[in-house]
């Protein structure tokens, strides 16, 4: 039997524990279809305010739900069941508010560009000119405070350890307590608070490499 597909171990009440992440998506893609089912419900919202805090609008955060949800589903084949299932599961989820982060950056550059031009012809201003003179280049800190900084910390929280990554998920985007995160840590309560701490000090390592302090994170 495989670490996904541990059998649960009973509660006081006699009740069967609910399967953990791994063991639903191993049912999953075998076709139980109350596996996907739990999975999805489990991890809705959870995705949602993961996109919502990416991508600003809540309208698009809904269709980027159902978009990581049927992406997860379709890859659930490449999940390895020997690792922990979260921090694939918010992977997906994170790879598709970013690329449609970035489509909706593509077009308003193109949009804005265009019309730049379309004005700057009018005025008798070689095309592109303009816009080079009334918006200079801005700074790598100001530009990522401006529109970037969620995805900046999105790349930062992807190099820590999938351990620490589930503990800043769970604690900073889904508001998970101390003593749910435990179970999913294996570890107890003051474990948990231990590896969330230390995995907040290594997030904020990696954005001060890149000029970015705690100050200016809670300021945006």
């Amino acid at each position: 039997m495989s670490p996904g597909q541990r059998e649960p171990e009973p509660l006081q009440n006699g009740e069967p524990a609910p399967l953990s992440d791994g063991a639903l998506i191993v049912e999953a893609r075998q076709g139980v279809a109350r596996a996907w089912s739990q999975l999805e419900t489990r991890y809705r919202s959870k995705i949602y305010a993961l996109s919502c805090s990416i991508l600003r609008d809540r309208e698009e955060a809904l269709d980027a739900t159902q978009e990581a949800l049927i992406r997860i589903y379709q890859s659930m084949e490449s999940f390895d069941d020997s690792r922990p299932a979260a921090p694939w599961l918010m992977r997906v989820a994170l790879n598709v508010a970013r690329d449609r982060l970035r489509g909706r950056e593509r077009l308003l550059h193109q949009h804005s560009t265009s019309l730049d031009d379309r004005c700057a012809e009018e005025d008798g201003v070689e095309p592109g000119v303009a816009a080079r003179i009334s918006s200079p280049e801005a700074g790598p800190e100001e530009s990522v405070i401006k529109g970037d900084l969620a995805d900046t910390i999105v790349r930062c929280v992807e190099q820590l350890h999938p351990r620490d990554q589930l503990a800043i998920w769970a604690r900073y985007y889904w508001e998970i307590t101390l003593e749910d995160l435990a179970p999913m840590l294996g570890v107890t309560t003051r474990g948990a608070k231990h590896v969330a701490d230390q995995a907040v000090v290594r997030l904020a390592a990696l954005l001060a490499a890149r000029g970015i302090t705690v100050e200016t994170v809670r300021e945006n």
